[in-house]
């Protein structure tokens, strides 16, 4: 990352405390004056010999000045801090949910929720999140989240968005105390552990507050994704979880969808419908669709999602 520097200068005729380096005294073509003395701001990371904080001087006394070189990043790295990176992606959903609600598009009184994709990155940068407001966050691996579970806020809400073992159900359920949400759901073998974690933990816990889940469904037919197919195998999910789950909370439905493929979510949002329908579970938008990740968050929310999976924009490149 680069700094900037502030430099006095009188035409070529300046002090620097401490002695600069040979590359920066060779540096005699600064022009430009204003008033005989101006200021120019230098790439320091490119100067060798540069020293954050210490103090330059004009060596001309009627202009004597003093200035401490700045050891802020320069507005670009500041902008692009992970608290801004938040904060844009913050006011994105929230642009994109009043055009939608402008185009008829309901959605629950929370409004749409941001989940922040946390998975491989540091507990340090979640904390920086979680400083900047963030609540909810995403993990897919789950020897990873109980490890932060165990180190972070206990306020902060868990979603569990990766594919899931039933062999790993136990440790999940039982490590993670404020685990809010499991989105990928999509066996009748995985429901049924969750299912049977859950209630031990709450036997443990001395409360019967069931797990809160969604079903994955496969919208996109790719052969590296995960979830159950729509239509009937997910119907038939959902109608088990419903019957035989008693630790389970049914809240909704998750996908991820192909890249530049918007039709998936339209996918979502038709078996969001028809399950409704079938199921006579009350009215579809009291259903979550759990859609969008930082490539297409936005036409998600065009089309419905209550909640969207952002990390690479919020945290960067893994």
């Amino acid at each position: 990352r680069k700094r900037l520097c502030l430099f006095a200068y009188e035409r070529d005729n300046i002090m620097i405390q401490p002695k600069p380096s040979s590359n920066l005294a060779k540096m005699g073509h600064w022009k430009a004056l204003l008033n005989s003395v101006g200021f120019a701001f230098l790439g320091a990371a490119q100067v060798q010999g540069f020293q954050p904080g210490a103090l330059y001087l004009s060596r001309t006394s009627a202009h004597k000045r003093l200035f401490s070189t700045t050891t802020s990043l320069s507005s670009s790295s500041q902008n692009d801090s992970l608290g801004s990176r938040l904060a844009n992606v913050l006011s994105s959903v929230k642009e994109a949910e009043a055009k939608a609600k402008s185009e008829g598009i309901v959605f629950p009184s929370s409004g749409v929720k941001l989940v922040a994709v946390s998975k491989t990155k540091p507990v340090e940068a979640v904390m920086e999140a979680y400083e900047a407001g963030q609540r909810v966050f995403g993990e897919n691996y789950v020897q990873e989240v109980v490890t932060k579970a165990a180190e972070l806020p206990a306020d902060i809400e868990w979603h569990f968005i990766g594919p899931l073992q039933s062999n790993k159900a136990k440790a999940l359920v039982t490590q993670v105390p404020n685990l809010a949400l499991v989105e990928s759901v999509h066996t009748t073998k995985l429901a049924d552990r969750l299912s049977r974690m859950r209630l031990e933990a709450c036997e443990k816990w001395g409360h019967n507050k069931p797990l809160n889940v969604l079903v994955q469904v496969d919208t996109s037919g790719e052969d590296t994704k995960s979830g159950v197919a729509p239509g009937d195998m997910c119907r038939d999910l959902v109608a088990h979880m419903l019957e035989n789950c008693p630790g389970l909370a049914f809240k909704g439905l998750m996908t991820i969808g192909r890249p530049g493929d918007y039709s998936c979510f339209d996918i979502l949002v038709k078996e969001r419908q028809e399950l409704a329908s079938a199921l006579n579970l009350g009215p579809p938008e009291e259903l979550q669709l759990s859609m969008g990740m930082s490539g297409d968050f936005e036409p998600a929310i065009y089309k419905g999602s209550t909640a969207v999976r952002v990390g690479t924009t919020i945290f960067g490149a893994r």
